[in-house]
């Protein structure tokens, strides 16, 4: 039985469709890959004495399946943020000023929001994504003005609701080498010293 070529064209759409998806994604994920490691840097050069933990950080900076989030201006804003947090000490499990943009934006294209969570929206863009205003200075003077406080308790609860539960450092353990060159990292083990005989 011989196939005609329309019909073999069509079972093939899916198959390459699926193809084209993966190969998508996976040229994603390695760029995301690439501005995590150019975030971790920066953040390095920023924070010194906590270089090696950020180094060893890079597992919190895991892209998610938020097609936004996957934007380069904006997951490196998220990574920065995390990365900060690293850097002091602090919860790296609540979502950051990116993710919460990210996910009023994503309601707001479903449903209209109160304006107490625009005015929020409008905060967390400007802290995340200085470089893209929305708005002008004054006019988030404003927002803060009339609505600081409600916005203080969304954000908090906010921050809250969309935390991701595992994303925090652990145990971290080190060979004693970064991309392959020997390094003196704090989480490396001691070096064994010979016992004289």
């Amino acid at each position: 039985m011989r196939l005609d070529l329309e019909e073999t064209a069509v079972m093939n759409d899916p198959l390459k469709e699926l193809l084209d998806d993966t190969t998508n994604k996976i040229g994603l994920y390695l760029d995301c890959l690439d501005w995590e490691e150019d975030e971790i840097q920066a953040a390095m050069r920023r924070h010194p004495r906590a270089a090696d933990t950020l180094w060893h950080s890079n597992m919190l900076l895991c892209p998610n399946d938020n097609g936004r989030l996957t934007t380069e201006w904006v997951f490196r804003s998220h990574c920065r943020e995390l990365l900060e947090r690293v850097a002091a000490g602090e919860d790296t499990r609540p979502a950051t000023d990116a993710e919460i943009c990210c996910m009023t934006l994503a309601i707001a294209t479903r449903t209209p929001i109160r304006s107490t969570a625009s005015a929020m929206h409008m905060r967390l863009w400007h802290r995340a994504f200085p470089g893209k205003p929305i708005l002008r200075d004054d006019e988030i003077t404003g927002y803060e003005t009339v609505r600081g406080t409600k916005m203080d308790d969304l954000e908090r609860e906010t921050r809250a609701k969309l935390a991701v539960k595992d994303r925090v450092l652990g145990t971290i353990t080190c060979a004693g080498q970064h991309h392959g060159v020997t390094v003196n990292c704090a989480y490396a083990p001691a070096p064994q010293l010979a016992l004289a005989q």
